[in-house]
Order: C-alpha cells, then sequence, then structure tokens
C-alpha cells in the first residue's frame, strides 16, 4: 500500500510538470498571437504604400523610357539634318563654283 501511494505521489509531481509546461506553452503561443495581430496592423497600411510605390516606380521608368527614346529620335533627326544641310551647301557650292567658272570664260 505504501508502495502505491509513492507511485501516485511521483505521477502527480509528474502531471504537476506537463502541467507548467503546458501553461508555459500555452503563454507563449499567446504571446506569438499577439504579434501577429499587431503585425497584420502594420502590414496592411505598409502594402498599400509598397503598391503606391511601385506604381510610381514604374511610371519613371516609363517615363525615363520615353526620354531615351526621344533623344535617340533626336540625335537621328539631327543628323539627318546635317546631312541635308551639307547637301545644300554642295549645291550652293557648285552653282557659284559653275558661275564664277563660266564668268572666267565669258571673260
Amino acid at each position: 500500500m505504501f508502495a502505491q501511494l509513492s507511485i501516485r505521489r511521483r505521477a502527480r509531481l509528474f502531471e504537476l510538470a506537463d502541467f507548467v509546461v503546458d501553461l508555459f506553452q500555452r503563454l507563449l503561443q499567446r504571446f506569438y498571437q499577439l504579434v501577429d495581430r499587431a503585425l497584420t496592423l502594420v502590414e496592411i497600411p505598409a502594402s498599400c504604400f509598397l503598391k503606391l510605390f511601385e506604381v510610381l516606380a514604374c511610371e519613371i521608368e516609363k517615363r525615363l523610357v520615353v526620354v531615351s527614346e526621344r533623344i535617340g529620335r533626336e540625335r537621328f533627326e539631327c543628323v539627318g539634318k546635317f546631312l541635308f544641310r551639307v547637301g545644300e551647301q554642295r549645291e550652293f557650292f557648285l552653282v557659284n563654283a559653275a558661275f564664277v567658272f563660266k564668268t572666267c570664260l565669258e571673260s
């Protein structure tokens, strides 16, 4: 009978230790739940700002592409204008050279 009583006492000690561990685990789980709730309160408004930042970044990227294309187009237009001017000047010099040659022949 004393042997059974000592076994019951030891079983009660294990149950008490299990209760303490279970209580500690529940307290930690509750703490994690509170932290998760607080994080969701921060994450939801932050996600709106991230979406806004993403949209603004895309708009800036689009504008940079448009500007770079415009600069490239203007460069090619400038080259075309330069070549056209060279052609006009060539014709002008040829006409002047022909006029000078003709006047020299007449004199």
